[in-house]
């Protein structure tokens, strides 16, 4: 790029180009991992979709789901990009939070209804979750101040339900763009602005 196109700045030194150069490797891993996911979606185990299973993974079970629920198919991927899947622990937090510690599953159904019960349950439950953070939302928290998962979660719920549902959500940015995808995906990207901790 820099012999074709011009210098990219704060790329010069060694050590700063491998990172650039590995965070671009990783976001293209993650965009090209759904594909092949959704066209192995008949040999899924369902416990990929359950919360009480070592199993679980959000993004699966969203492509389990997409079909016959896609508020909550559209609702667990939510999940999985706030939490991210972390190294070590892999979907843990993701699995705790969704499937509220065992005590029950905080489905799309009862936060859209009630966010504020679920940024209740996160206080007082925090400290019995042991999942951790991706390492692209490290900086993400379980407290409950204006960075915590309560809130982000409380604006998710209020931007949506804006619309009345997902589904409706997905409708209008489509009949606004006369039926373009990528304008439709920049019209709700830019709308989504009002969801906090989501700017990047």
């Amino acid at each position: 790029f820099d012999k074709t196109e011009g210098q990219v700045l704060g790329v010069r030194p060694f050590e700063n180009r491998l990172v650039v150069v590995l965070h671009l490797i990783d976001s293209r891993r993650r965009v090209v991992y759904v594909s092949p996911v959704v066209a192995r979606r008949d040999r899924m185990s369902p416990n990929r979709a359950n919360p009480a299973s070592p199993l679980f993974d959000p993004i699966q079970a969203a492509i389990l789901l997409r079909e016959r629920d896609s508020e909550e198919a559209c609702w667990l991927v939510f999940i999985a990009t706030h939490c991210g899947r972390n190294a070590r622990k892999a979907w843990l937090l993701s699995r705790e939070l969704y499937g509220g510690l065992g005590e029950k599953v905080w489905t799309w159904s009862k936060v859209s209804k009630d966010p504020e019960a679920f940024r209740t349950w996160v206080r007082h439950n925090r400290d019995q979750i042991y999942g951790s953070f991706g390492n692209h939302r490290k900086y993400e928290s379980l407290n409950d101040g204006p960075k915590g998962t309560g809130l982000v979660v409380a604006s998710y719920v209020h931007w949506v339900m804006s619309f009345g549902s997902h589904a409706k959500m997905f409708a209008q940015a489509s009949a606004n763009a006369q039926g373009n995808p990528r304008l439709a995906f920049h019209q709700l990207y830019e709308s989504m602005r009002q969801v906090l901790r989501f700017g990047r």
